[in-house]
């Protein structure tokens, strides 16, 4: 499944499918002082045609007391649901429904997500501005992954978040 991104900002935009559905939503309110907290919300055609959405998770920025992620009725720290490590702190591990673990890699332009076994599970990247122009991120889903699309959607857009948040934070430091 191929869901592309309405916005280059992956907390504040639609996944939508190849046929044009929205699958998923995606907000953020609050402040960066406050904290801001990122909803996800799956949008599905309920039997009588209507349209619905559920929040299937969300996302607790905060500076001072940690990033919290809510899902199927947790609410569990970021930091250890989803382990940080590798060169760079570009490896992101997580257990996944099937009490299999994968990770997420990071690069400086896309992220990789591998099973335990080594294979490859989804690709994606968040959308991009430049002096050059824009272009909106994508989210690349291995059929046989599709159970777990919720945890695939929530874990993507935190490490995506949390890189974007680091690339700011370098630059601010740089600048200073």
């Amino acid at each position: 499944m191929h869901l592309t991104f309405s916005s280059h900002d992956v907390t504040n935009t639609t996944l939508t499918s190849d046929n044009g559905h929205a699958m998923f939503r995606v907000d953020t309110t609050g402040s960066a002082l406050s904290g801001r907290t990122t909803t996800i919300h799956k949008t599905y055609t309920d039997k009588g045609g209507e349209l619905r959405s559920e929040v299937v998770a969300q996302i607790d920025w905060q500076l001072l007391h940690g990033t919290t992620l809510r899902f199927n009725g947790n609410t569990v720290n970021a930091e250890s649901f989803i382990q940080n490590s590798g060169l760079r702190r570009r490896d992101f591990s997580f257990t996944g429904p099937d009490g299999k673990v994968y990770k997420w890699h990071a690069d400086l332009r896309s992220l990789q997500l591998d099973a335990f076994d080594g294979t490859t599970v989804a690709t994606g990247s968040g959308g991009k501005r430049s002096l050059f122009g824009s272009h909106d991120g994508h989210l690349t889903i291995n059929q046989a992954a599709y159970f777990m699309i919720d945890a695939i959607v929530m874990t993507f857009v935190y490490v995506e978040g949390t890189m974007e948040r680091r690339k700011k934070a370098a630059v601010a430091a740089a600048a200073s």
